[in-house]
């Protein structure tokens, strides 16, 4: 599969996931593409809206389950990971295994950003 020089986030649309700051990355780039295909969480229908009327000229938004749309990950060249909790999950090993360059931004104690791989 070919990859696009594209960025993805996959997640739940909830707070935790800091999607503020995967946004605050893409703007710092505005030549680079990004896409966040997530569900929208129930209980935080509003900090969706307010995400989705804030994004970037170079984000998109697509409202599915990564399951139904596996392709967006596929294409991606790089996974970036902006939630709170380290994100090492099933999820994280899958966009490895699929040769998709992982990134993390978790806080550590010394405050300094941590790769994947």
């Amino acid at each position: 599969m070919e990859r696009n020089d594209r960025s993805s986030q996959l997640p739940r649309i909830v707070p935790e996931k800091r999607l503020d700051v995967f946004c605050d990355v893409a703007s710092r780039l505005p030549d680079s593409n990004f896409i966040i295909v997530g569900r929208e969480s129930p209980e935080h229908r509003e900090y969706k809206q307010d995400l989705v009327s804030k994004l970037p000229p170079n984000v998109r938004y697509v409202e599915s389950p990564i399951v139904l749309r596996p392709e967006l990950l596929g294409e991606s060249k790089v996974y970036l990971h902006a939630g709170r909790e380290r994100g090492f999950g099933i999820a994280i090993y899958g966009r490895i295994v699929c040769g998709v360059y992982t990134r993390m931004l978790c806080r550590r104690r010394r405050r300094r950003s941590r790769e994947a791989i």
